[in-house]
């Protein structure tokens, strides 16, 4: 008897092995594909930023190029906030309204946008 119930218990063994064994490789190819759509997904995600980034450049050094007498004015209107009266502020602010009127400034935004 005992004979027997060695061979039934190394059958159900062998079948519950073969279970697994199938499982594993069902989950290891589910793993591989998981990893290749998401590297698949970055790709779709980044590819599209990364030329844009690319195409974007010109685009973005003519708008700093344009407003770049205003970015200049601006470090001087926020350090001169923190400890001063309202009038140097107005003076800071129609500096940088000069800035914009500016007839080369506004020749520039023109140029920019009519393009």
């Amino acid at each position: 008897m005992p004979d027997e119930e060695l061979k039934k218990i190394i059958k159900d063994n062998k079948e519950l092995l073969t279970n697994l064994d199938d499982r594993l490789k069902r989950i290891e190819k589910r793993f591989i594909w998981s990893s290749v759509f998401g590297f698949i997904k970055v790709l779709i995600i980044i590819a599209p930023i990364i030329i844009g980034l690319i195409y974007i450049t010109p685009f973005l050094k003519d708008f700093l190029e344009i407003y770049k007498p205003v970015y200049e004015v601006l470090p001087n209107i926020f350090q001169n906030t923190s400890g001063q009266s309202a009038n140097n502020v107005s003076g800071d602010t129609s500096l940088m309204i000069d800035s914009f009127c500016d007839p080369q400034t506004r020749q520039n935004i023109i140029d920019q946008f009519c393009k």
